[in-house]
């Protein structure tokens, strides 16, 4: 994680969390597609997600995990 564009791993950081609070769901409140944030970052989406499964794999980060779940899911959890 020392080396690369800061704009990449800002946007993979925000995307790796968006995933796993279904950022990306749209039956979810909030919601947006993913492409539509790697833009918000001037990233590809491609790019993105797969900075983004690092940072996963490398933090254990999983959907559902208390310690990356947001505070206003944990209560209907």
């Amino acid at each position: 994680m020392e080396r690369g564009r800061k704009d990449v791993w800002a946007a993979a950081i925000v995307y790796s969390l968006g995933n796993v609070n279904f950022l990306f769901d749209k039956t979810q409140v909030p919601h947006m597609k993913a492409d539509e944030l790697a833009d918000l970052f001037g990233v590809s989406q491609k790019t993105a997600a797969n900075k983004a499964r690092q940072i996963k794999d490398i933090l254990k980060m999983s959907q559902m995990d208390p310690r990356w779940w947001r505070r206003s899911k944990m209560e209907s959890n």
